[in-house]
Formats: C-alpha cells, sequence, structure tokens
C-alpha cells in the first residue's frame, strides 16, 4: 500500500461514512453528467436522429460509464487500476462516431465502438513493455495537457457559450463567477465536510443563482416535472453491424482514448502516493484494459465509446477524496440515472455557468499536478523541446483549430484533441531526442580540479537522462565528501576515474584511484574521537556517503581501489 499524500481527507483505501460517500458520488456525478452526455447527442443530432432515439443512446452511454467506472476502480484479473478513475463520454470518439452514423447508421456506430474497446484491451497487454516511451517528463505533459485539454470547454461553459461557441452572456459569466467562488471559498477556508462537498455546495448555489436569474427557466422545470420517474430503453434502437472500412478511424480513436488513460491514470498514482517517482505501468495497462473493456460493453448496449473522465480526477484532489469506495458508488448511480430519466433530469437542466465552474475548478489542480511532475526531473534543452514543442503543438489545436480543418480522415481523432496530438508529438519527439544520448559517461579529473567544474557536468548529464533532482543531488553530495577527503587517501598522482551510469531506475557510480581504503563506518564518530583518532574526518565522510547512497561496495584488486556506490531511481 501506498503511503497517503497528507492533503488526502479519504485515501484510495479508505471508506467513508454511507452518506457522506453518497455526496461525494454525486458531486463527480454533477461534473461528469452534463458534459459527458453533451457527445451522444451532437452524434445525434447530426443526423436528425428522432429524440427518443437519442435520449436513448444517451442512456446507454450513461449505462456504459457507470460500468466502466467500477470496472475501472477493481483492479482484479489485470481489470482496472484501482482508483477512483471515472469514465465518460468524450471527445476521443467524437469525429469516428459522427463520421460513421451519418454514412452507415448506428448499429454500425455501436458495432464499431465494440470492435474498439477490444483493440484497446488488447494493446493494453503490451503497453507495459513499452515504459521507455513513458518517462516523467512526458507523462507530466500529459497530465498538464489532461487539463489544458478541456480549459476551452470550462471556459465556454462559464461565459453562457456552450459547447459550439457563441455570444458571451455576462449574466451567465456572473454566475459562473460566484460558483467558482464559492467553490474556492469552501474549499479554502472550511474545513471537514464543507470542504470535501464544496463541489457540490457551489453547484446548489449555482442552481439557486440561475433559477434567481431566470437562467434556469420554467420550461426548464416543465421539462424536469413530465419527465418519468422510471423507464426501460426501447430495444428497437439495439444492434451491432460491422464495416471493416471503419476499422482504421475507431483504431485511431482507441489509441486517442488510450493515451488519454495513460496521462490520467498516471496522475491518480501521483495525487495518491506520496513518495510517486514514476508512472506504475503495469497499473496503467490494467487501466486501460478497463478502459476497453467499458467501451466493447458500450458498444453492447447501444453507447457511445467512453474514456476516463479528467475534470472528476481534478474534483477528487481539490475535495481530497480519492477513495475507490466512491468509484463504485457513483457507478451504481449512472447505472440507477440510466433508467430513472427523472434523477437523470436534474443534471440535464444543469446551468451552463454551473457546468463551467466546476470544470475549472478542477482545472487548476490538475495543471498544477502536471507541472510539478515535469519539474521533479532535471532538464536539459533536448527534455525542454520535447515538452515546449509538445505542449505548444497542442494548444494550437484549441487556439487555432482551423489550421488542422481539412486533414485527412485517418487523422482527425489526433487533431481534433489538444489531448490526444500532444501525447503523440511528445512520445515521438522523445524517442528522437534519446537518439545520441549515453547511458554510461566517465570522468577523469585531478584531486586539485575545483568540485564545482565536476558538479556541473554530473547536473548537465543529469538532465539529459531526464534523471530525478534529488537523486543527482545526492550523488553530487556523496562526490563532494568523497573529494574532500583525498587528501587523506593519499591519492597517488591525484588522478581518479570515475564512471557514472543510469536507467530509469538506477544510477550507478564507479570511482577507481590508487591510494587508501576508504572506511565507512556504520556509526557517525564521536566528538572525542576527532581529538585521538587522525581517521575521524575521514571516517565521518565516509559516514556520510553511507548515509546519501542506498547501497555500496568498496574493493581492492591490487594497488587500485574501487568505490561503488548504487543509487535508487
Amino acid at each position: 500500500m501506498h503511503p497517503k499524500p497528507a492533503n488526502l481527507v479519504y485515501g484510495v483505501e479508505d471508506k467513508p461514512p454511507f452518506v457522506q460517500l453518497l455526496l461525494l458520488a454525486l458531486q463527480h456525478v454533477s461534473v461528469l453528467f452534463a458534459i459527458s452526455n453533451v457527445f451522444p447527442v451532437i452524434v445525434g443530432q447530426a443526423v436528425n436522429a428522432p429524440p427518443e432515439q437519442i435520449k436513448t443512446f444517451v442512456s446507454m452511454s450513461m449505462l456504459a460509464c457507470g460500468i466502466g467506472t467500477m470496472l475501472q476502480a477493481m483492479n482484479r484479473f489485470s481489470i482496472g487500476s484501482g482508483y477512483l478513475c471515472p469514465q465518460g463520454v468524450g471527445p476521443s470518439y467524437l469525429s469516428s462516431s459522427i463520421q460513421c452514423v451519418q454514412s452507415a447508421g448506428f448499429h454500425v456506430l455501436f458495432g464499431m465502438t465494440f470492435i474498439a474497446g477490444i483493440i484497446e484491451s488488447l494493446f493494453s497487454r503490451f503497453v507495459h513493455r513499452a515504459r521507455f516511451l513513458f518517462p516523467t517528463e512526458v507523462t507530466g505533459t500529459l497530465v498538464t495537457m489532461v487539463g489544458v485539454a478541456i480549459v476551452p470547454l470550462g471556459v465556454r461553459y462559464s461565459t453562457g457559450m456552450g459547447i459550439h461557441g457563441g455570444e458571451r452572456d455576462n449574466m451567465q459569466l456572473l454566475v459562473a463567477v460566484l460558483t467558482f467562488g464559492s467553490m474556492i471559498g469552501f474549499n479554502v477556508f472550511t474545513k471537514g465536510l464543507t470542504r470535501l462537498y464544496c463541489v457540490l455546495i457551489g453547484c446548489a448555489l449555482g442552481y439557486g443563482l440561475s433559477y434567481y436569474l431566470g437562467i434556469l427557466t420554467a420550461a426548464d422545470m416543465q421539462t424536469w416535472s413530465q419527465t418519468p420517474w422510471f423507464a426501460f430503453p426501447d430495444r428497437k434502437y439495439f444492434g451491432l453491424s460491422f464495416r471493416w472500412s471503419y476499422f482504421g478511424p475507431f483504431a485511431l480513436a482507441a489509441a486517442a482514448s488510450t493515451f488519454k488513460s495513460i496521462g490520467d491514470v498516471a496522475l491518480c498514482q501521483k495525487i495518491n502516493d506520496s513518495e510517486w517517482k514514476r508512472p506504475d505501468m503495469v497499473n496503467i495497462s490494467n487501466g486501460i484494459n478497463a478502459d476497453g473493456w467499458a467501451s466493447t460493453v458500450s458498444g453492447l448496449l447501444g453507447g457511445m465509446g467512453p474514456s476516463t473522465y479528467s475534470s472528476s480526477i481534478g474534483v477528487s484532489v481539490a475535495t481530497g477524496a480519492t477513495s475507490r469506495a466512491i468509484a463504485y458508488a457513483m457507478g451504481a448511480i449512472l447505472i440507477l440515472l440510466s433508467f430513472t430519466p427523472k434523477f437523470a433530469a436534474i443534471f440535464v437542466i444543469m446551468p451552463r455557468p454551473v457546468i463551467g465552474a466546476s470544470v475549472v475548478f478542477a482545472i487548476c489542480f490538475m495543471l498544477l499536478t502536471g507541472i510539478q511532475i515535469i519539474q521533479s526531473r532535471l532538464l536539459d534543452t533536448r527534455k525542454i523541446f520535447v515538452i515546449g514543442i509538445s505542449l505548444a503543438l497542442g494548444l494550437s489545436v484549441d487556439m487555432v483549430p482551423e489550421a488542422y480543418r481539412n486533414v485527412p480522415s485517418w487523422l482527425a481523432p489526433f487533431t481534433g484533441s489538444s489531448l490526444a496530438f500532444s501525447t503523440v508529438v511528445v512520445i515521438l519527439l522523445n524517442l528522437v531526442m534519446r537518439l545520441g544520448i549515453k547511458k554510461t559517461v566517465n570522468f577523469e579529473f585531478q584531486t586539485d580540479q575545483k568540485i564545482e567544474k565536476i558538479s556541473s557536468e554530473i547536473e548537465l548529464q543529469g538532465g539529459a537522462w531526464g534523471a530525478r533532482k534529488d537523486v543527482i543531488y545526492r550523488a553530487l553530495s556523496a562526490i563532494k565528501e568523497f573529494l574532500g577527503s583525498s587528501k587523506e587517501l593519499e591519492i597517488k598522482d591525484g588522478l581518479i576515474r570515475m564512471e557514472v551510469s543510469f536507467d530509469e531506475f538506477n544510477l550507478d557510480i564507479r570511482i577507481a584511484y590508487h591510494g587508501n581504503m576508504m572506511p565507512l563506518p556504520e556509526e557517525r564518530p564521536l566528538r572525542a574521537e576527532f581529538r585521538t583518532d587522525d581517521q575521524a574526518v575521514l571516517k565521518l565522510s565516509g559516514f556520510m556517503i553511507r548515509q546519501y547512497c542506498d547501497r555500496f561496495q568498496v574493493l581492492q584488486k591490487g594497488d587500485e581501489i574501487q568505490f561503488f556506490l548504487h543509487f535508487d531511481h
């Protein structure tokens, strides 16, 4: 079990009391529901489908998301990450779904969504072997872009413009600002239950303000009152058909969903582990497998392809509640809502500014988490270009969308999403920039050489490797202690040879010299020893070196001393 960060009230293994659990789950549903259901509606409207068919499409998508959320929290039989990482319908499948339903109909859409889920599940069995593709700087970029990708959505809804844009509504903007401000206020200036439910309380205030100002209209309330309490989906809309000409677009949509899941699950790992160092790719592959199963189930049920839902993860960071029990409760609520239109309608009529405020609130935490991951490593020029170019091109998808309007259809699943596009770019750039980087470097220097020059060279190499800052600084501290003792070691000719090697998990240093053996005592020399023992200073340096490294070994071959230092990475 990973150590729980201090900012979490309920960690992944904790079980909140039932009432709190229910409210926390409802809080996540309120963030997910209205935005997630927009995408199936867009697909249905693209072919002017009957309202009843669109409702059934939305309900089945919601049912699949509920099942997928539970699968993601399961973490058994190689399915699920074990985290609160909810499933929702997002933009990954939007382009391919519209293209398919316009020319082939809903039954082919369901069949190809089913196939896409199988593709994603199969890919998940191999992704953990591609660990080299996802060093921490790549993962940090993905996590940052998870937040960046939903910025336009949050801003458009906050200003009353809707998902497709339009004119700004200052009254709706006022509601969004007050709703957002109340969420921040309850999160920052209160403790206990009000902090846990800051999003839910903010949403309730937003509903009230919207009704008072006429944004939530009498027609909306009438829609809710006329909605039945219980209804089964109409089975005449179900059915699976396959058309292999759509295999490519849906395979690319599955790839885009996979890349998104990598960033989301890595974010879940980071926020649930105070000692997080790097992505656990086996855990991520299990999360991708759950994502694939969710798409397969959605195709069978007659829904749209889901994927992990970034906004909900941001809410869990903000509220300090990441218990997987919330995922099970949330999944159960989503399943219930798919058969109880009356309850679902509460979220369907959610005012735009309330949706926007909730999304922007979640974005704040997601962006900073990604930046923290990036900054945890030393960065050289190569890494800076990898991160900078990927972020810039990802942002361009949202800032200059017309630049990608006429791309080939097979590229649309990637260029239609800033997250998917930046993911492809950062992975490819990382592979290119790895060329020419040595995993082992050798140094030769004299004992009278300035330590600053040696430190600078090792630090630059650490940046090329993308090594963790704390590991490099511990290694430099050990080297400084050794060089500070070179006089007492009586190194012949003052020549020291050093070999430094690195992989993602280990930093190893071998120091070779001709001179005396370096003592490495288990205990710090006592103060009295400095008056009676000529080697007390040397022993103190050896003791300090022992504290800096994780493992060590000293060998003598003839008159050469070989000093090995190992640092876990």
